[in-house]
């Protein structure tokens, strides 16, 4: 708004404030305030709201029991914005906390829609109500779908006079949040449920001879597979029509996303309609198992989608593995179009997780994306407020690995340190994309281009900006210039350094050195490793990020002030599994929180001048004491000092 000309990069959050275990519904503006405070203490710039439908529709509270517990198919499904059904409480606490992000120059993205009941208070759903679905056809939920979007954008906020479509505050929208889980083509996806209509269409006189729509038909070599394929982007392009008019009846001006979840192909043509792309992606998202013994008495802190079964958790490392989740991601991107991951994640209790922060925000920079949204923050207050134990998956507020790691992303991506790729590569899908071997992935080989240079993805024919080349999906080393024999050494040996000679990923070693003039980050199983810059670790004894972060803008060569990160891996205390390898999670456990033990010896080749000085930080950054400090060398460990130790502050006078 006062600097329209100068580029912005978002860093934040998803906030979901509709559970009844987060507490929102019961926020004070006192602590409204407070935490909004906590959000730019952070370092956050912008907040993502999810599953805000379901709150203000009047499910923020206490689960709702017995005859309270309805249906879609049970309750009004408002028609217009005034038919809505608000919680005013709920609807005064959110309109609040936008007054208070404002004032603190924090920005907003909404998702219109997330949860499967929309607006109207329901908390059950079945294939008969399916939104997602019904979206593309009924006019009912088309009509409440817009109800929701006229609330959101059209009404004035109180505490501002604005209403958010005349606000900048708003930077974009998300239509239905993973629309996409219609197009799971697994066994009981969502798929077969547009069979009545792809009858019709396929057989207008005989429907019944059709067979069913499903993922095994819309991947047939047959009449009835080109059928099934050209019908499906009918369907995707209708979808999309709808929702670009309502915006454009509106007359909002910000960004507009939807097709987020699936990185392929499919929805490829689909998101490029719109004026930015968003994504989602996760490393060791919690998936489910049959619960062991199947009378196990469960104690769910969080996630009630796992009555019933057990959490399974990889405990791989990211760096090891040829198809990875940060390649998919960038082949989903338009080039010229901005770019949201709208959530991300790299999931506890993941032993590994120490190597988020370099791998998502390094390579979130190299690609030039302009927003990471972590999935999440806090859900309430009180779990900023004090201590608790890291019940979520998701949530970094009680865990140091991912909050400290988020300093470094606020280094490596939204301070700039890490330098975007100067040339760019976009494959080009072919139109009838569904009618090819591209409708479900991007081609491997390209996926991992995106950790050497700058990649995305656009349909045949379109234009491109300019210094963006296009290439085919049959892209081979010839086509990519002085980039060839990186991208060779990644295919070959699976190792590579970037264009711009600032990350280097060694997937055999597990290693990933980041250096940059004012940052430096290195992540290994063990021994010894330098970025070729002024880090550099010796006899590290388990499996580690070290980082180094200029904290007074300077380079690392000339700082008289730079945090040095350590990180390890954090767990409860008495957290059990079923296994020994700890993939199947038996109990959260409790307080306090336990570090892993570890140690490396530090080098830092600093320019000559005063000595370093080395202090030991609390996780809330008091300083637990001093480090002796031979030359520019010292070693560090995270049972140094009472409490543990994961930040160290290196200072020296001018």
């Amino acid at each position: 708004e006062t600097a329209p000309g100068e580029p912005v990069r978002l860093r934040g959050f998803n906030f979901t404030p509709q559970s009844w275990t987060h507490s929102f519904y019961k926020f004070t503006h006192a602590e409204i305030e407070e935490f909004a405070e906590q959000i730019r203490l952070a370092g956050m710039n912008v907040i993502r709201f999810h599953f805000l439908d379901a709150g203000l529709a009047g499910n923020s509270g206490l689960p709702k029991q017995g005859k309270a517990r309805k249906s879609l198919a049970e309750v009004p499904m408002a028609q217009s914005v005034e038919a809505l059904a608000i919680d005013p409480a709920f609807a005064d606490r959110y309109y609040y906390l936008l007054k208070c992000l404002r004032d603190r120059g924090i920005y907003l993205m909404l998702d219109i829609v997330t949860s499967s009941e929309m607006f109207t208070g329901a908390v059950k759903t079945d294939d008969s109500t399916y939104a997602r679905y019904r979206l593309f056809h009924d006019p009912r939920y088309r009509n409440h779908w817009k109800a929701g979007f006229d609330f959101l954008l059209k009404r004035p906020n109180p505490y501002t006079g604005k209403a958010l479509i005349d606000d900048p505050q708003l930077v974009g929208i998300t239509f239905f949040n993973e629309q996409e889980h219609l197009f799971n083509f697994n066994k009981g996806g969502k798929i077969a449920l547009f069979t009545p209509e792809w009858r019709r269409y396929r057989n207008p006189a005989v429907p019944e001879t059709v067979p069913p729509f499903s993922g095994e038909l819309l991947r047939a070599d047959s009449a009835d597979g080109a059928a099934a394929r050209k019908f499906l982007r009918r369907e995707i392009a209708a979808m999309n029509a709808f929702y670009l008019g309502v915006v454009k009846e509106s007359g909002f001006q910000g960004f507009v996303t939807n097709w987020d979840m699936f990185m392929r192909n499919l929805e490829g043509d689909a998101r490029g309609d719109f004026n930015a792309v968003a994504m989602h992606t996760y490393f060791a998202h919690p998936g489910k198992a049959a619960l062991y013994p199947p009378n196990y008495r469960q104690r769910l802190h969080y996630g009630a989608w796992l009555k019933g079964t057990m959490a399974t958790v990889s405990q791989t490392s990211s760096l090891s593995l040829f198809d990875n989740y940060l390649g998919r991601a960038a082949a989903t991107r338009v080039l010229g179009k901005p770019f949201f991951m709208t959530e991300f994640n790299h999931c506890r209790p993941n032993r590994f997780r120490a190597e988020s922060g370099p791998m998502m925000s390094g390579y979130a920079a190299l690609q030039n994306w302009d927003g990471l949204y972590r999935f999440c923050y806090s859900h309430t207050i009180e779990r900023i407020r004090k201590n608790t134990i890291s019940v979520s998956c998701f949530e970094s507020v009680a865990d140091p690995i991912m909050q400290l790691s988020d300093r470094i992303i606020a280094m490596l991506f939204l301070r700039g340190d890490v330098r975007p790729a100067q040339e760019v590569f976009s494959m080009a899908g072919p139109e009838n994309v569904l009618d090819s071997r591209l409708a479900l992935n991007f081609p491997l080989k390209f996926q991992m281009l995106g950790f050497v240079t700058g990649i995305g993805s656009h349909v045949a024919g379109h234009s491109l900006p300019p210094g963006v080349a296009p290439v085919s999906p049959e892209v081979d080393f010839n086509d990519v210039g002085r980039n060839a024999a990186l991208w060779k050494e990644m295919m070959e040996k699976r190792r590579t350094v970037s264009a711009t000679g600032e990350l280097k990923i060694d997937a055999p070693s597990g290693t990933l050195a980041i250096c940059t003039p004012r940052s430096e980050s290195v992540t290994l199983p063990n021994g010894d490793l330098a970025t070729g810059g002024v880090l550099c670790v010796r006899e590290v004894s388990t499996h580690a990020t070290v980082a180094a972060l200029s904290l007074d803008g300077r380079k690392l060569t000339e700082s008289r002030s730079i945090l040095l990160l350590h990180l390890t891996d954090v767990s409860n205390s008495d957290a059990t599994f079923f296994d020994s390898d700890c993939r199947l999670v038996n109990r959260q456990g409790k307080l306090p929180l336990l570090v892993r033990r570890g140690s490396a010896e530090v080098t830092l080749k600093v320019a000559p001048g005063a000595p370093l000085q080395v202090q030991a930080l609390s996780a809330d950054g008091d300083v637990l004491g001093k480090l002796p400090v031979s030359g520019n060398t010292f070693t560090i460990a995270t049972d140094r000092f009472p409490g543990g130790v994961l930040a160290w502050h290196v200072t020296r006078q001018e």
